[in-house]
């Protein structure tokens, strides 16, 4: 019996013992989760917060602006496929080339590019750093035209520029 008692008693001890640390930890926890709440209580803040907001926006449109414009302008310097295109008119009456013999553009590639106004490997094979990247961001394969060697594709189907 006096065993019992004891067992019992340990139990009560640990279930105590495991309470209190439970219900210390929520508290921090609630405590830690409801101070940035009281920091905003004030409510100055908020509407200086409020119109800082409204302008960091208007200057990201005017940046977004910016850059679209940027993005519309051509690189100077740069042969982008639709320069090499009106530059040699002639080619463009020619029958296009099969782009699917360049490894890695299928059929969906080569009706973008073709869309795109890229019909032959010349085109590819004279294309600039400034051309691969902002044709990656058309066809939305990052990377695929270096990693593939497109314009070295195209340069040994075709010829140099």
């Amino acid at each position: 019996m006096a065993y019992s008692l004891i067992k019992l008693l340990a139990l009560l001890l640990i279930a105590c013992v495991l309470g209190i640390s439970v219900g210390w930890l929520l508290r921090g926890r609630r405590e830690r989760e409801q101070a940035p709440v009281a920091a905003w209580k004030g409510g100055a803040d908020v509407l200086q917060l409020t119109s800082e907001l409204a302008a960091m926006r208007q200057r990201c449109q005017r940046v977004e602006a910016e850059l679209a414009a940027l993005r519309a302008q051509p690189t100077p310097g740069a042969t982008s496929a639709v320069a090499a295109r009106q530059e040699a008119p002639a080619t463009a009456q020619a029958p296009p080339d099969d782009l699917k013999r360049i490894s890695g553009v299928g059929p969906g590639l080569e009706r973008t590019l073709n869309e795109l106004g890229v019909t032959r490997f010349a085109q590819i094979a004279c294309w600039s750093d400034a051309d691969v990247e902002r044709l990656d961001e058309r066809l939305r394969f990052p990377g695929r035209i270096r990693r593939d060697d497109w314009i070295g594709q195209a340069r040994t189907l075709m010829g140099d520029c």
